[in-house]
């Protein structure tokens, strides 16, 4: 809250024992979703994501897609994003197919439902709490960082909340433009 207010004033400050609270790696996380949500042949985001939490697709699966997509002159979500995908077979096929469908609901649901509430539930959809209690054992870690990606969420309602016509890519905007503080 601190941060935020100082932000919002232009007032210079130094954060302590903390990274930037957008730089923060569970607030990128969440953005990264929002940003292939938004825009799914934004290629950093895709790959970030694309196994976190891990849900089956090894890296080499990945170096796989991307060949194919380097080959074909095509983004990597639209070689993802086919019936068949060529070398790919059984759980490595099963599991990219299950994180594209899973996109695919939820960035249909953004168009016509309330946008952190449907965010809130990917994020559970995906478990990313569990994650971080995976990555971070102690219990102050993971309460700070849970309440990162709760303030993401929250961002994202107020944003609703302003927006004459709310969206994830205005959202996104916000965001990197430097208008929505969290």
């Amino acid at each position: 809250v601190f941060e935020q207010e100082l932000s919002k004033q232009n007032i210079p400050y130094v954060m302590l024992g903390s990274p930037r609270f957008v730089a923060r790696k569970e607030v990128q996380d969440i953005l990264a979703y929002i940003r292939v949500l938004a825009y799914p042949h934004d290629e950093p985001a895709l790959r970030r994501i694309i196994n976190l939490p891990a849900r089956g697709i090894a890296p080499k699966t990945v170096e796989t897609l991307v060949q194919h997509a380097v080959a074909e002159g095509k983004h990597l979500w639209s070689v993802m994003d086919r019936p068949v995908l060529g070398d790919l077979k059984g759980p490595a096929e099963a599991a990219v197919q299950g994180f594209v469908n899973l996109m695919k609901q939820f960035r249909a649901r953004m168009q016509h439902e309330p946008l952190a509430g449907v965010l809130r539930e990917l994020i559970a959809k995906i478990q990313y709490p569990k994650e971080l209690t995976r990555l971070y054992p102690e219990h102050e870690e993971q309460q700070s960082r849970l309440a990162s990606v709760e303030e993401v969420v929250n961002a994202l309602a107020q944003y609703a909340i302003e927006a004459k016509e709310p969206s994830l890519v205005g959202f996104l905007d916000e965001v990197t433009l430097g208008d929505r503080v969290f």
